[in-house]
């Protein structure tokens, strides 16, 4: 199984929307795509400004469907453009864990 994690830093001027554009992005992915497994979003209760994403694939091919999807097409550019900063990170689950989900 595949992670990806994302640290955004919306624009302050632009928090409602850019809230409004991830949730729904996340929603769509759960609701549409069959290899993504989780997609939790979480806000910093500190900085009202950085959200964190959460995303949990079966595999490459699930991520490639998933950057592929009509709604990605559509809400990545918009998250960018609301957005000053974007940290991305790549990870592979080892063997080994028993997942709970």
């Amino acid at each position: 199984m595949r992670i990806i994690s994302v640290v955004f830093t919306a624009r302050a001027d632009k928090l409602d929307e850019f809230r409004a554009v991830l949730l729904a992005h996340a929603r769509d992915s759960l609701d549409n795509e069959p290899g993504c497994r989780q997609f939790d979003v979480a806000a910093d209760p500190n900085d009202p400004t950085r959200f964190f994403i959460y995303e949990v694939y079966d595999d490459e091919a699930a991520i490639a469907a998933h950057q592929a999807s009509e709604h990605f097409k559509r809400n990545s550019p918009r998250l960018r453009e609301l957005s000053v900063g974007r940290d991305r990170n790549d990870f592979v689950i080892l063997p080994g864990g028993k997942p709970k989900r």
